[in-house]
């Protein structure tokens, strides 16, 4: 029982993790292009060639976070180890997705989206897992995926089947 919960837990956060990498990517161009916070200079590039990467991101990300372990059971670690645990992990999938954007590619990306991308992912990551993860807690104390104890006896001589 306790295995199969892990795999359902496991796929909900990788698709979670999947699907919040993916929209950032693609609000990562928007905020670029289209909110004026830094000022487009060299024109704007077609979205398309963004939105293409959005699957390859989403699966370098999900590669990425099993490699590093962060999607082991961890019911017993710190929401801050948890937060510290995605961060390393975002950083090392950026790293190594800028990495392959400028070697496998002859379309040069912006550096603007690719630190708002960084600095948002890295927040919505953290946001959402911990909303995932207090979640599973508020659905254990009201008693779903509990180990459960039958005691037997009196007084303080139970026994423990």
């Amino acid at each position: 029982m306790l295995k199969r919960y892990h795999h359902i837990v496991g796929g909900a956060f990788r698709l979670v993790d999947a699907c919040v990498i993916g929209i950032t990517w693609v609000l990562s161009y928007w905020i670029r292009f289209y909110v004026p916070l830094v000022e487009v200079t060299k024109g704007f590039p077609p979205f398309e060639k963004y939105a293409a990467l959005s699957p390859l991101i989403m699966i370098l990300w999900a590669m990425v976070f099993s490699v590093m372990r962060v999607y082991e059971s961890r019911r017993m670690l710190r929401r801050t180890h948890e937060a510290h645990a995605i961060l390393r992990a975002h950083g090392a999938a950026l790293l190594f997705f800028i990495a392959l954007t400028y070697l496998f590619s002859e379309y040069r990306y912006s550096r603007v989206v690719m630190i708002y991308f960084g600095l948002l992912g890295a927040f919505l990551l953290v946001v959402f897992r911990l909303i995932l993860r207090n979640s599973l807690r508020a659905f254990r104390r009201k008693g779903y995926n509990l180990r459960h104890v039958l005691l037997v006896g009196e007084g303080p001589a139970l026994e423990m089947i």
